[in-house]
């Protein structure tokens, strides 16, 4: 038999003592708790304010987040000030605009019965530091209420003046919400956006640009200065054309720029922000390659600089802001892990700090104070859970603000391995396989039950990093494979395409993984089960039906099940253009979209399937979705166990959700897999 290689093996080479440890506790490792898998991790994001004072975090509350605020000073890390949005909130991200008060980003949700509609929107809220009357920074009631509205993109933080910030804001603050809702109904594409110089602590506000609908997004330079608005649109039948709307003013703001004037930004291009030079921005542009590079760009002489980073087989991932965040750093990028790379002396300092204080891990900064003393870390490793930490580079010290899964240990953690396979053409797929801890010592991989998991998206792609799915999978001693199959990004436009422009190439990805296993003895074929969420839950009911006897079982967590609705709800919702480049394009015909879908073939499925999804989901909604999926296989002869989640989302955000998933899956592979008998 082949021993699978990759990253991990040649790490565990220098951690001996680690792999006996897990082998010796390798019968504890089976009885593992699905709960200690299965809940929320105890924290999500964290910030720290300027002076160091104060810490604030999304954290883990009786299976809900809620948002936290410390005072480091007296109570440390005890008694924390707590603010909870409600049933319906997501907490999205943290950031201080100064030392009394805190942003928070929050997603609310409501039900419309005017238009029989379930709508989401996206809030800045503010807050002093002891979390009293959080608020939203613009005024609700003056807006459109609680759509699907992006409020809470912040242009620049005004480096002079940390009382304000510059803030988009979709739609009119002197229209009531009622006029906005007559005005636009549900659709909420036409709304214009309008930026605003915001008072973080009185919420008085005052209008710097007139509102558009073509341009949504803004950024300032480092100055704050507002400088750039952008818009997307995408056009033609099937969405290729990229249609980029540009506004760019000169460092005085007195003179301003389309598009037309910089024809190097008219393509695919990316604005990650500005250099210290208020006339240089970076950005990630492909300069007639596959892949996307990271360049800078100047704005007064309209020219490309050299290529700063850019490889032939994965594309940039973006840049790094120094600690008082007046200047880039560095940038980042997966190939198959992460990787940070520094080019200012100051941050390569400091991180090098970093990894002589924690050698051997990966190690992500959150957030920094702007004196540079102390610093927000996220810290795991091959061997290590995931962990959130509070460093200060002054005294060397850290200490553990959390784990992200408390309960479990070291020992528990299954392994990972970067894999490529060859599908049908030729081409390589990219991939991570998670195996049980007994496969530390390098023992053979032979007639494994496994689970394939095809990521979600599809325009997304999976990493090698801490995955608590699929580790909770091969604590039940499954092998996992994950594949980025054609269609995940990161990889270049060819990848990205192949699969985009084609959704039967997906699935051929997925089967030859399977197949990929089987051929080299690696897993049972007969007891193989497929699942995933999202565009993952599609391709694994599709998968199931088009391939009835490759699957032991299939298991979907919001899952598309019929591909014509989703694209006519997303066309009646404004989304006409993305829905065509992201989903129609993937089909020839009308009629492929019908054939491609599980409802319309309900009837053929003979594989044992799990059927979930949240009653709350924004993204794929459950009515048109798991609904008509759930009608159609009650008239077949499926073996199908139904699982609908009561106030459940898209992202299984809620902790009971999540549990009840993970033990219906746990009690499901078990009874269509059974007991695995691997090591």
């Amino acid at each position: 038999m082949v021993i699978l290689t990759g990253r991990i093996f040649t790490i565990a080479v220098f951690l001996t003592s680690v792999c006996v440890s897990n082998i010796t506790n390798l019968a504890l490792a089976k009885n593992i708790p699905v709960e200690h898998y299965a809940r929320l991790p105890a924290i999500r994001d964290a910030a720290i304010s300027p002076d160091g004072k104060s810490l604030a975090a999304i954290v883990e509350q009786n299976g809900r987040y809620v948002i936290a605020t410390f005072d480091l000073t007296s109570t440390g890390l005890r008694n924390p000030n707590v603010f909870d949005a409600g049933d319906n909130a997501r907490y999205n991200w943290l950031r201080w605009a100064n030392n009394d008060r805190l942003l928070m980003s929050i997603s609310l949700s409501e039900e419309i019965k005017k238009w029989d509609a379930l709508v989401e929107g996206d809030w800045l809220y503010t807050s002093d530091k002891l979390l009293r009357q959080a608020q939203p920074l613009l005024d609700v009631q003056q807006a459109a209420g609680r759509l699907y509205l992006d409020n809470d993109n912040v242009a620049g933080f005004l480096p002079d003046d940390p009382d304000h910030i510059l803030m988009v804001f979709q739609g009119d603050t002197r229209t009531r919400k009622s006029k906005l809702m007559d005005t636009y109904g549900a659709d909420t594409a036409d709304i214009p956006f309008s930026v605003y110089k915001v008072n973080v602590t009185t919420r008085k506000m005052q209008r710097v640009e007139r509102g558009s609908k073509k341009l949504r997004r803004w950024i300032s330079d480092r100055q704050g200065k507002l400088r750039i608005g952008i818009g997307y649109q995408r056009k033609g039948k099937s969405g290729e054309n990229l249609t980029i709307d540009l506004k760019i003013k000169n460092s005085t703001g007195k003179k301003s720029e389309g598009v037309k004037h910089h024809p190097l930004l008219k393509n695919d291009v990316y604005i990650y922000g500005f250099d210290a030079n208020p006339d240089v921005i970076y950005i990630g542009h492909y300069g007639g390659r596959d892949t996307r590079g990271l360049y800078t760009y100047n704005l007064k002489t309209k020219t490309l600089g050299p290529a700063i980073y850019h490889e032939d087989d994965h594309d940039i991932g973006g840049i790094m802001i120094s600690v008082d965040r007046m200047r880039v750093v560095g940038y980042y990028y997966t190939d198959d892990t992460s990787r940070y790379v520094y080019f200012d002396d100051k941050a390569k300092a400091r991180n090098a700090r970093l990894e002589q204080k924690f050698p051997g891990f990966d190690v992500t900064t959150y957030d920094e104070s702007p004196n540079g003393e102390w610093a927000v870390l996220h810290v795991s490793a091959p061997d290590y859970l995931p962990e959130m930490i509070l460093y200060n580079y002054k005294t060397n010290k850290a200490a553990t603000l959390s784990k992200l899964y408390p309960e479990l240990k070291n020992d528990d953690i299954a392994m990972v391995v970067n894999v490529k396979y060859t599908a049908r053409d030729g081409s390589l797929i990219p991939g991570y396989v998670t195996l049980p801890v007994a496969y530390y010592d390098g023992r053979e991989i032979e007639n494994l039950p496994f689970i394939i998991y095809p990521h979600g998206g599809p325009a997304s792609r999976n990493y090698d990093g801490f995955d608590a799915r699929a580790q909770f999978l091969a604590s039940r001693r499954y092998g996992v494979l994950q594949m980025n199959f054609r269609g995940s990004t990161g990889y270049g436009k060819a990848h990205k395409d192949a699969g985009r422009k084609n959704w039967q190439v997906m699935q051929e990805d997925v089967v030859d993984g399977v197949n990929w296993l089987i051929g080299k003895g690696y897993a049972n074929k007969e007891r193989i089960c497929i699942m995933g969420g999202s565009y993952g839950g599609y391709a694994a009911v599709i998968s199931a039906i088009n391939n009835p006897d490759l699957y032991a079982c299939a298991a979907s967590f919001a899952g598309v099940m019929d591909i014509p609705r989703l694209v006519d709800n997303a066309v009646a919702e404004g989304r006409r253009g993305a829905v065509k480049y992201s989903v129609a394009s993937g089909f020839k015909t009308r009629a492929e979209m019908r054939q491609q879908s599980p409802s319309r073939r309900a009837d053929e499925l003979k594989t044992p399937l799990l059927l979930a999804h949240g009653e709350r989901d924004l993204i794929v909604d459950f009515k048109h979705q798991y609904k008509i999926m759930q009608s159609a296989l009650k008239k077949s002869k499926a073996n199908v166990t139904f699982l609908p989640l009561k106030n459940g989302d898209h992202y299984l955000s809620r902790g009971d959700n999540r549990l009840a998933y993970h033990q219906a899956l746990d009690k499901f592979l078990g009874e269509h897999l059974g007991e695995s008998t691997a090591p």
